[in-house]
């Protein structure tokens, strides 16, 4: 059997980290496939351990974890290593090269540099021109922004995010026609530029009579003990702050609308693609694929809370009966876009087996 080896270069609670995990099970079910993760399995350690995958940890300095992956690739021999997220691109790439890893695929799931050096920028891009295979970018507008960047275009792939697990069942769709309160959520670790401060700014401009039955929801990973919830909590706002362990799609079905108004670089939404499938409607900023999602979501400048307040205005005037039959049609549009046997043979055309 084929060896697929995943290294993953965050133990955080993020959607590339679940999508790690999607990927790591469908392939699974073909190939023999081991996760190397650097660091501890943090807050996703059930779900990793419940894969069913072979997952390795590391611990120690950068240097010990060097070592410990090279011995994981001497030891496992895989004919594929796939490199997730920019830690990895770098070490796991370097590496893999290094051990002769016969086919090695990095990542770019961003349209921005999360504070990086430009050293470190530098050696980023001559790993994708010299040390990969390929480059996979989660959409068009990553792929386009790494070219930009100095990707070579030759090895950029565009290959979108499978979707998560969800129940056709869940089909109560929100009236949002005179309804006592309105909820609106967001779902995202518990760092800034997530868009939860927009949200609550745009809140305050909407016209009185739809101000006083706001609601927010926000939901995540050790969120309620935030310094970020703490913040939060000044703005004079009815809300509730859930940690994310609670279940997601629960919690998506007792939201109306799903603000996905990112700051930062996301271009293909987990959560948006989950609000959609449970037939939310959602306010997104325009830093995500507009390919990929317009119609489907109504679109706000990234950071301009008055932009968000007319989107949000927008969508709770809309006639009920047009939305109902919109909101079903974008989750079948999604689904067949994002046919799960399509996407692993796109990764599977990458192996060269």
């Amino acid at each position: 059997m084929r060896k697929i080896l995943l290294v993953c270069g965050s133990k955080q609670i993020g959607g590339a980290e679940k999508q790690l995990l999607l990927l790591a099970k469908r392939l699974g079910q073909q190939y023999s496939v081991n996760i190397f993760l650097f660091g501890s399995l943090g807050p996703m350690s059930l779900e990793f351990k419940d894969s069913g995958l072979e997952v390795t940890t590391s611990s120690g300095s950068r240097i010990t974890n060097v070592f410990q992956l090279m011995r994981e690739i001497l030891h496992f021999r895989p004919d594929v290593q796939i490199n997730w997220l920019y830690e990895a691109d770098v070490l796991g790439g370097l590496i893999g090269r290094l051990l002769k890893v016969p086919v090695i695929i990095n990542s770019a799931r961003n349209t921005n540099w999360p504070g990086y050096t430009k050293l470190r920028l530098k050696i980023l891009k001559l790993i994708a021109r010299f040390a990969s295979s390929h480059v996979v970018a989660n959409s068009r507008q990553a792929r386009d922004w790494h070219v930009a960047q100095g990707y070579p275009r030759d090895k950029m792939i565009v290959i979108q995010n499978l979707l998560p697990n969800y129940s056709e069942s869940q089909n109560q769709i929100p009236n949002l026609q005179n309804p006592k309160f309105i909820r609106l959520g967001i779902a995202s670790r518990p760092v800034p530029g997530k868009g939860h401060r927009v949200l609550l700014d745009a809140i305050q401009l909407l016209p009185s009579d739809v101000l006083g039955r706001i609601e927010c929801s926000f939901i995540g990973f050790g969120l309620p003990e935030s310094v970020l919830a703490s913040e939060l909590r000044e703005y004079p706002v009815k809300m509730e702050i859930l940690d994310g362990r609670n279940n997601i799609s629960d919690w998506f079905q007792s939201i109306d609308i799903y603000c996905g108004i990112s700051e930062l670089w996301e271009s293909d939404s987990n959560s948006i693609n989950e609000a959609v499938l449970n037939l939310r409607r959602v306010v997104a900023s325009d830093l995500i694929d507009r390919q990929t999602y317009s119609p489907a979501v109504n679109i706000a400048e990234r950071s301009n809370p008055e932009s968000v307040a007319t989107q949000l205005e927008s969508i709770i005037w809309q006639d009920q009966k047009v939305s109902e039959h919109t909101l079903v049609e974008r989750r079948r549009n999604l689904i067949s876009a994002r046919n799960p046997e399509a996407i692993l043979h796109q990764w599977e055309s990458l192996f060269r087996f």
